[in-house]
């Protein structure tokens, strides 16, 4: 995906190289985090929570207008 932008929209290599940077420090809290709210709220909302998350970051990915919005 990420070589897709840089050859559709011109992105720089360390530009790209932040975008996935970004991504991996995401799923790395995202997994830390999820272990202790599922303790606590319980398995279903987190599951829910994480789909609305999830299709609300698809969105942007596809609807996005620069490149701070893929990183963010």
């Amino acid at each position: 995906l990420y070589a897709l932008y840089q050859a559709r929209d011109g992105f720089p290599t360390f530009l790209i190289t932040v975008m996935f940077a970004a991504y991996s420090i995401g799923v790395m809290v995202s997994l830390y985090l999820a272990g202790h709210l599922s303790d606590r709220l319980g398995r279903r909302p987190l599951i829910l929570a994480a789909t609305v998350l999830e299709i609300a970051a698809a969105l942007v990915f596809v609807l996005r207008a620069d490149a701070a919005s893929v990183i963010a």
